[in-house]
């Protein structure tokens, strides 16, 4: 892959290597890889104040007038308020007048207080928290070092923004042994905003629980994942506003309608983001690292390469252009187009690398073909025409990717 073909829009710059609770099913500390553990605990001035340069530079050069900047861990509040704010300020120094640097950042909550609050809102900070429900759900995962639940803490913090009308965004991994319509209700009972449900990390090398799908055989008539969506989608779906802004949900409809939307999961646009490390190291996403221990390391590092030069490594042009390199199988599938292969860490195996679809293909295949009935039966009901617009059923869409599969 020529480099020069790929371009950056943003980077995760991971301002803290540790974090401050234990979930169960974290990619970074609980699947395997130690990486971590070999890294400076927090990014250093001199290698944020690079970043920062370097940005400034790619950005003159291909003429963009803003870039976004999130800030990531571990949990990235571990690195303190004046920390954060020595970071803000550089990049708006180094940057401005010429780049408009979007900050964001994503955080368990723990540590969220008014102080951070204003922070925030002196630089323009958008940030969430990650929640997986009610008291119940959030706690069987997102736990701290002792086992004690988390769920109290980060709803003080929420609660401390709704009560100045802030509506926050919550990212929620999804738990299938779980109430999925008792979670959806208690975002909304919360006032959350926007709300991003996130199937957890998982592949053939390491399998997602309840799921026995092989690169050779999919269980089609198990999809867990799926059904657990859609027991949300259809509440939310044909309930009246306001209700929070759900991303998968959003990005599936706006695709089917034919929008050029989508992110890592959805769609058939290129990722334009790269991961720089506490120590500099300059990798593709986090979630490589399920695929097994120091998976995303190369010889990159900020201090002596360019961001530029960095779109050349195999592996972050591989998550740069991961909707283009489908397998076989997915080249077949008559939603490829929504689906784009789905998350590519989610399509590895020891064997066949990410040559495989993803091994939440039945589910996902399930969830997009469930919600193409439902618009396009609510368009009909509403008096907009589609003709011409097959409506996709689920098991005959799998009976083709089967005996597809069982041909090659």
């Amino acid at each position: 892959m020529n480099a020069a073909n790929l371009q950056i829009s943003s980077v995760a710059a991971k301002i803290a290597s540790r974090c401050n609770i234990n979930c169960s099913y974290c990619y970074i500390y609980n699947k395997g890889d130690d990486s971590y553990k070999h890294q400076p605990k927090f990014m250093s001035e001199a290698i944020y104040t690079r970043l920062f340069e370097q940005i400034r530079g790619y950005c003159n050069k291909h003429r963009l007038k803003s870039f976004t900047i999130y800030l990531f861990g571990g949990e990235p509040l571990l690195a303190g308020k004046e920390y954060v704010r020595k970071f803000l300020a550089a990049a708006e120094q180094i940057l401005m007048p010429d780049v408009a640097p979007d900050f964001l950042i994503q955080t368990n909550g723990i540590l969220f207080d008014q102080e951070w609050i204003d922070l925030f809102k002196e630089f323009g900070v958008i940030y969430g928290f990650s929640l997986d429900g009610n008291k119940e759900i959030n706690d069987r995962n997102r736990v701290d070092f002792k086992g004690n639940g988390t769920y109290d803490q980060v709803v003080k913090a929420i609660k401390l923004l709704t009560e100045q009308g802030i509506r926050p965004g919550i990212n929620s991994v999804i738990d299938v042994d779980t109430d999925a319509l008792a979670g959806y209700q208690h975002f909304k009972d919360l006032g959350v905003g926007d709300l991003d449900y996130l199937i957890p990390d998982g592949n053939f090398y390491q399998l997602p629980k309840h799921l026995s799908n092989r690169t050779d055989h999919f269980n089609w008539t198990n999809t867990p994942y799926a059904d657990w969506l859609i027991s949300i989608f259809d509440v939310w779906f044909h309930e009246p506003l306001p209700k929070p802004n759900i991303r998968l949900f959003k990005v599936l409809i706006n695709l089917i309608l034919g929008q050029d939307v989508g992110y890592d999961y959805l769609g058939t646009r290129r990722t334009e983001l790269l991961i720089i490390e506490t120590d500099g190291a300059i990798e593709a996403a986090d979630d490589f690292k399920i695929c097994g221990n120091g998976f995303t390391k190369n010889e990159l590092n900020i201090l002596k390469d360019d961001l530029e030069a960095a779109l050349n490594d195999h592996l972050i042009a591989l998550y740069h252009t991961s909707k283009e390199q489908l397998s076989k199988q997915c080249e077949s599938c008559s939603v490829k187009n929504i689906c784009g292969g789905w998350y590519v860490p989610s399509r590895y195996d020891k064997d066949n690398g990410f040559d495989n679809p993803t091994v939440y293909c039945p589910d996902v295949l399930k969830l997009i073909t469930h919600v193409q009935k439902c618009v396009i039966e609510e368009l009909n009901k509403n008096g907009v025409e589609t003709d011409g617009v097959e409506i996709l059923d689920y098991n005959r869409e799998a009976g083709l990717l089967e005996k597809y599969s069982c041909n090659f």
